[in-house]
């Protein structure tokens, strides 16, 4: 079964072969399918001898089995033998408890346990865990932050969401972007970069794209000049209708029409939005110039009418160009086009804003 397997063995004091160890396997994941085909009695034994993938699993079998205490032993048991999957399971025992500093460095130890493996599919488990739990730690931080008045919970949950997004968790991306965004909106620039790239992994890739999208033309909407250039608007426009693009959220559309009004040459804003991403609809997906949307639950008619909503001579658009001027983008701007306008290519930063 294992053909690649080395004839590694642990054997007892008389010489006799009892089971084989971890080192005789490539993978973990072989590794445990090996000790779950024994039965429970070698498995105890195993795990009374140190073998943590044995002390796990006799932790899960006595959960199953309600005997908590049981459970409760072997995990920290092979905890205690730093088995990356145990100290994550006492990081979120920890945070359950409300005790989010303990939580948080027992996920810092569950990394470190996993630096020097070699079996790359463990760690990208293992990391994938760590950046959930991260994720909750820090929603625990913050809420604690907020009810208690505290600044230093704020900043725990700031380092969790940071550390998750490093890892690869997009939600914690955006919120560190959310938190950075009117401070250091160099520096939530860069996080909403990484979630657009995160997202593309993600199971929700739509709400996360679309939240990125619209924060970016937000951030960059806020930073115009009273004059700008003919590229910078394009870019923010380009944001706000992938984020429609991606999430049909009236806020969105609400922040396309802000910017809309501020635009004082009308003929300009027209070429803007035909230059801004042209859409079109084929046999079920939305297509841009530069991602494409699939939209498995959305018809050809439904799809149709929405195109003709982002149409800017529709009646829709004219209409909300005649409302307040009141918005929250402050000054109405003027825009600056040396020649024929280009549109921005995917990612390219058109602002003086750069990553940090």
């Amino acid at each position: 079964m294992h053909s690649h397997r080395k004839e590694l063995a642990i054997t007892t004091p008389s010489g006799q072969t009892k089971w084989n160890d971890a080192a005789s396997y490539q993978t973990q994941a072989e590794y445990i399918d090996y000790i779950q085909s024994l039965s429970l009695k070698t498995q105890q034994e195993m795990a009374h001898a140190g073998v943590v993938v044995a002390q796990r699993m006799l932790a899960s079998y006595f959960h199953d089995q309600k005997d908590y205490d049981q459970s409760t032993y072997w995990w920290k048991k092979a905890a205690e033998n730093n088995d990356p999957v145990a100290i994550l399971h006492q990081a979120d025992v920890c945070r359950l408890v409300k005790l989010p500093d303990d939580a948080q460095l027992c996920c810092d130890r569950a990394l470190d346990a996993v630096n020097d493996c070699k079996d790359h599919d463990f760690v990208s488990f293992i990391k994938e865990i760590a950046a959930d739990t991260l994720t909750r730690i820090a929603v625990l931080y913050f809420e604690s932050g907020l009810e208690l008045h505290r600044q230093k919970d704020v900043e725990g949950a700031k380092r969790c969401w940071i550390k998750a997004a490093d890892l690869g968790e997009p939600s914690a991306a955006y919120n560190v972007a959310t938190m950075f965004k009117t401070t250091r909106p160099k520096d939530a620039i860069h996080y909403l970069d990484l979630v657009l790239f995160l997202s593309q992994q993600a199971d929700n890739i739509n709400k996360y794209r679309a939240d990125a999208h619209n924060m970016l033309g937000t951030i960059l909407a806020e930073a115009l000049p009273q004059q700008c250039k003919y590229n910078e608007l394009l870019e923010i426009i380009t944001h706000f209708r992938k984020a429609i693009a991606y999430k049909q959220d009236p806020s969105y559309q609400h922040n396309l029409d802000q910017l809309m009004k501020i635009v004082t040459d009308k003929s300009i804003w027209q070429q803007l939005m035909m230059d801004s991403e042209p859409l079109e609809y084929k046999n079920g997906i939305i297509k841009t110039t530069s991602e494409t949307l699939s939209h498995p639950n959305m018809s050809k008619e439904q799809v149709e009418t929405w195109l003709q909503y982002q149409d800017p001579r529709s009646k829709r658009q004219k209409a909300a160009a005649k409302t307040s001027e009141q918005g929250m983008f402050a000054a109405s701007v003027s825009c600056v086009t040396p020649g024929t306008p280009k549109s921005a290519m995917p990612g390219e930063r058109q602002t003086n804003t750069n990553k940090p």
